[in-house]
């Protein structure tokens, strides 16, 4: 009997899956008991070659494989299931290929742009990327090769993205009987968070984040959006490179839904690097009708019935898109469509029915070259949008039609990749601003109830920690950022406390790509104390 999913949460991977999963397996050794999840909340980097290096904003010097690409070919295989995110350092051409999720390699599944599954029962939400007013209300309109100003908008939150998530604020749930989400990941943090948690000692670790705190323009206004509506029990971000903790609790006059669950609890983790908070274990209950039940990951039948009901908004023109103000709930009808379409499509599959919902573990296929050290890696291709057989198999079963994404095409092997095949590349329509996408629908209404239009057109913090390029406009500036990016304080262990059962925080002190200068770590993984960082949910 399996009654808690056992999730390691990860802050910013920065491509480091090598010493994370090796911090897991100390984590599994020490507290005896295996981890059924990891959880990345951004900046994954899931680099297949040197080409998807084109397609990551982050200063030249960071421009590195890291160990991704062992995981992608087939070298290495991830240990235990791994959820992502995208944040705003990232391989955009890979991600794109997968706006609505699927596998990047086996066992590491992308939520998507954004995304809604269920893992064990518990229902998982995440939106990818950082806010910046600039672009919320665009299109998704970028398409490779990537443009200077491209390259860091593809990674912006879109309205779209929110407006999708938002349905769930009034929905049926994920298996049709609740409408509660258990946890949401985001990158950057909701705005306003740092006043439900110990902000003294976040401007003691952070100073530089006074002005914004105290003007309370730090973090995300659709992140804060999505707090207050679908009040998830966690909440998991990482961006801003520190820990923080914090405990939200709503009035019911914020939600749009009855949920007995009023309380958020809020943490944010830091990278992968040497005596930093970076994982963090918690058990999250699974439903009783789930405890005899494997642990699978799963869709979300609410959000596929989402995806399709709002699909004729989704739109890649780059001048404002205008949606709906109020939400479309779902109807028990379209609940139906989707469960009969799963069930059809597991009866062919020769599956048990029970198996109808599970995202097939096997779906992953290889639609770039993997690496050769000794090898270009395709960098003389045309360097355009490629299809995923993963996004033409999630938009035949809802009967959808492909709009931000291309369909895939398999070809002959090319020489200097293993054998590995490679899609035909598509270039997107260009939409001038102005103009309607082929095929676009017209969109009627007013602004989007969320937010002031008057009021959100500033970014999230422009934070040199996190080498968030959004704000540099000169060689100079961006070095200042690389040098601050390395000058990264080292945490000390902290004093031995109670040790708690809800959660438990361990610390890693390994040897990572981007060490500090004149750091010299030991390869060796030294835990700290286990402590209680979250409150109990009692409180």
């Amino acid at each position: 009997m399996h009654k808690n999913l056992r999730i390691v949460v990860e802050g910013c991977c920065h491509g480091e899956l090598d010493q994370i999963y090796a911090s897991i397996a100390l984590i599994e050794q020490e507290s005896g008991q295996n981890v059924d999840l990891l959880i990345c909340c951004g900046d994954f980097q899931a680099v297949r070659n040197k080409e998807d290096l084109k397609s990551m904003n982050v200063p030249s010097k960071y421009l590195t494989m890291a160990s991704f690409h062992r995981y992608y070919s087939g070298e290495k295989v991830a240990p235990v299931l791994t959820i992502f995110i995208g944040g705003n350092h990232e391989a955009s051409n890979h991600l794109q290929e997968l706006y609505y999720g699927g596998w990047v390699a086996p066992n590491i599944y992308y939520l998507g742009c954004s995304g809604v599954v269920s893992v064990g029962g518990v229902r998982i939400a995440g939106i990818s990327g950082i806010y910046n007013g600039r672009d919320y209300h665009r299109g998704h309109f970028e398409a490779p090769p990537y443009s200077p100003s491209t390259l860091r908008s593809i990674y912006h939150v879109r309205e779209y993205e929110v407006f999708k998530l938002a349905q769930l604020a009034s929905g049926s749930g994920a298996r049709g009987d609740s409408a509660h989400v258990d946890v949401m990941l985001s990158h950057d943090w909701p705005r306003g968070i740092y006043h439900h948690g110990d902000m003294g000692q976040l401007l003691r670790t952070k100073p530089y984040f006074r002005k914004e705190c105290e003007t309370n323009t730090l973090g995300s206004q659709a992140a804060e959006l999505l707090l207050n509506l679908l009040q998830p029990s966690y909440w998991f971000a990482g961006h801003l490179h520190c820990k923080f903790a914090a405990v939200v609790r709503h009035s019911s006059s914020t939600s749009q839904m009855s949920t007995p669950a009023n309380v958020t609890k809020f943490l944010a983790l830091d990278k992968c690097l040497p005596n930093r908070d970076f994982l963090q274990l918690v058990e999250i209950p699974r439903p009783p009708d789930c405890w005899e039940q494997p642990v699978r990951l799963e869709y979300d039948l609410e959000w596929l019935a989402i995806l399709r009901s709002t699909h004729s908004l989704l739109s890649r023109a780059e001048r404002e898109v205008v949606l709906p103000r109020e939400s479309r709930r779902v109807a028990p009808d379209d609940l139906e469509w989707v469960r009969a379409r799963l069930a059809a499509a597991c009866k062919r599959r020769g599956d048990d029915p029970s198996q109808a919902l599970e995202i097939q573990p096997d779906a992953f296929v290889k639609t770039a070259p993997v690496h050769e050290p000794s090898s270009t890696d395709g960098l003389h291709g045309d360097g355009c949008l490629r299809g995923s057989p993963q996004t033409d198999a999630l938009l035949k079963l809802l009967e959808l039609g492909h709009r931000v994404t291309v369909p895939y095409t398999p070809c002959p092997p090319q020489a200097g990749a293993h054998g590995s095949q490679r899609s035909p590349s598509r270039r997107l329509e260009n939409v001038q601003p102005g103009q309607r996408s082929s095929g676009e629908e017209e969109q009627r209404g007013t602004s989007l109830f969320f937010l002031d239009r008057g009021e959100d057109r500033g970014s999230s913090l422009p934070d040199p920690d996190s080498i968030d390029l959004d704000e540099v406009e000169s060689a100079e500036c961006e070095d200042a950022v690389a040098q601050e990016y390395d000058r990264q304080e080292i945490v000390k262990p902290e004093s031995e406390g109670e040790c708690g059962k809800d959660v438990i925080v361990f610390k890693g002190d390994h040897s990572p790509a981007h060490a500090a200068p004149g750091s010299q770590p030991s390869p060796r993984l030294h835990p700290s104390r286990p402590k209680l960082i979250l409150p109990p949910p009692s409180l």
